[in-house]
C-alpha cells in the first residue's frame, strides 16, 4: 500500500458537520398538527425557545380576547338587572357637587335590603365600615353611606368579610377623584339608571372584563408550562439533553392544545371547572396522549 498516495479532500463545511436545524413549521399547520400529531413535540423540542415562546404568548392573546369578548354579556346583563333594582330600590340617587350622596328611599337608615344573595346596606353618616357586622349567612353585600361605598364579600363560608373601597373621600376606588369625572355631580332616576350605566360599563368595567380575561389567560398558561419543564429539567430527565430551553420550548408547544381546549370550554361551560383547574387537567391528559403515540411510533418502525 502507498501511504504517500493523495487522499481524497475532506469537505468540512458546517452544513455536512453538524445535522441542519428543523424547517419551521407554518403556524396553520402547526396548531393542527399539534392536535392530530403530538408525537411532533419530539421535533419542536429542538425548536427555538424564543419562538416558542412567542407563539403561546400570541395564542394566549387571541385566547384571553376570545374569552373576555364571550364574558362582556352576561355581565353587562348582571351590571344592568342590578342597575334596575337599584333604580326601584331606591327611586332617585344623587351625587351632589360636594361629592356627596343622596338617595330617596330607603327614607330612613339605616336600612337593609338584598338583592338575591346580595345584601345592600344604607347607611347614616355617622357610620363607619369598621363597625359593620354582616351576617354569619351573609356571603356578599354593598355598604352605602353618604360620604362612603365599599363592596364586601366573605372568601371563604363562615370567614371574615374583606371590604374594598368603592366610593371614599370623594374618590373612585379612592384613588380617581369624581370631580374629574362628574365635576357637577349627576342625577338618576328613571330610565337614566340603564342608560347611564350601559354608558359607563362600556366605557369602563368592559374593557377591564377583557383585559382580565387576557391575563388570567396568560398568566396561567405561562405558570404551569413553566413549573411543568422545570421538574424533568431539575430530574435530569433525556429530554433536558438540550438545556432548559429545549424542554421549555417543548412543553410550550404542548401546552397549546389545552389552552385552546379551556378556552372553549370556559366559553361554553364555565359552571363545572374552573379555567386552570380545565387546563391543568386537559395539559396532563395532551402528554399522556403525547407519550402513547410517541411510543407507537417507536414500535411501528
Amino acid at each position: 500500500m502507498n501511504m504517500n498516495a493523495p487522499r481524497p479532500p475532506i469537505d468540512e463545511s458546517p452544513s455536512e458537520a453538524m445535522p441542519s436545524p428543523p424547517k419551521k413549521m407554518p403556524l396553520r399547520y402547526l396548531f393542527v398538527t399539534l392536535f392530530l400529531q403530538p408525537q411532533i413535540l419530539m421535533v419542536l423540542a429542538h425548536d427555538r425557545l424564543r419562538r416558542a415562546l412567542r407563539i403561546m404568548v400570541l395564542t394566549g392573546v387571541v385566547c384571553g380576547l376570545l374569552l373576555g369578548l364571550v364574558r362582556i354579556a352576561p355581565v353587562r346583563g348582571r351590571i344592568v338587572e342590578w342597575a334596575d333594582w337599584f333604580q326601584k330600590t331606591t327611586r332617585t340617587i344623587e351625587l351632589t357637587d360636594t361629592s356627596r350622596l343622596e338617595w330617596a328611599l330607603p327614607a330612613e337608615v339605616p336600612a337593609t335590603r338584598y338583592n338575591g344573595r346580595t345584601r345592600v346596606d344604607f347607611m347614616p353618616d355617622s357610620a363607619e365600615i369598621e363597625a359593620f357586622e354582616p351576617g354569619i349567612e351573609d356571603d356578599q353585600g354593598v355598604w352605602i353611606s353618604p360620604t362612603e361605598v365599599y363592596w364586601w364579600m366573605r372568601p371563604e363560608s363562615g370567614g371574615e368579610a374583606i371590604a374594598q373601597p368603592l366610593f371614599v373621600n370623594g374618590k373612585l376606588f379612592d384613588r380617581v377623584s369624581v370631580d374629574g369625572i362628574w365635576p357637577d355631580g349627576f342625577r338618576l332616576e328613571g330610565d337614566e339608571y340603564s342608560a347611564k350605566v350601559r354608558k359607563w360599563t362600556t366605557l369602563t368595567m368592559l374593557p377591564g372584563v377583557v383585559l382580565s380575561e387576557l391575563l388570567r389567560v396568560l398568566g396561567v398558561s405561562l405558570f404551569y408550562t413553566l413549573i411543568f419543564a422545570v421538574v424533568p429539567y431539575v430530574l435530569r430527565s433525556p429530554l433536558a439533553a438540550r438545556g432548559f430551553g429545549g424542554v421549555y420550548a417543548f412543553y410550550l408547544y404542548a401546552g397549546i392544545p389545552p389552552l385552546i381546549l379551556a378556552t372553549v370550554y370556559s366559553a361554553v361551560a364555565p359552571q363545572w371547572m374552573a379555567f386552570d383547574s380545565f387546563f391543568v387537567t386537559a395539559f396532563i391528559l395532551y402528554l399522556l396522549f403525547t407519550m402513547w403515540k410517541v411510543r407507537r411510533a417507536f414500535v411501528s418502525t
